[in-house]
């Protein structure tokens, strides 16, 4: 299913990746410099603002269960609940 180690910056690489997405097509999409992109994939960066990740997660065109595993990730990153678990 998912690579239990692959941490959510390693997670936006690989899926921008198989977009054959630059990250400055990414960056763009969401509003944010492509060096601060550039920091979250490589883990330099925690993850984004909620709204940035609802965007992000639109331009990936992540399904509902990778949308799960993403957020999963960000809270991870960010050392908070998910953002698809609101009401924690």
């Amino acid at each position: 299913m998912y690579d239990e180690e692959l941490k959510f910056g390693e997670f936006i690489l690989e899926r921008r990746k198989a977009l054959d997405m630059t990250g400055r097509e990414l960056a763009n999409k969401l509003s944010i410099s492509a060096v601060y992109l550039c920091d979250i994939e490589k883990g330099r960066k925690a993850a984004l603002t909620d709204e940035t990740l609802e965007k992000l997660r639109l331009a990936l065109c992540l399904n509902e269960v990778e949308g799960e595993h993403f957020y999963d990730l960000a809270a991870i990153a960010r050392n908070t609940v998910s953002a698809d678990l609101p009401f924690y």
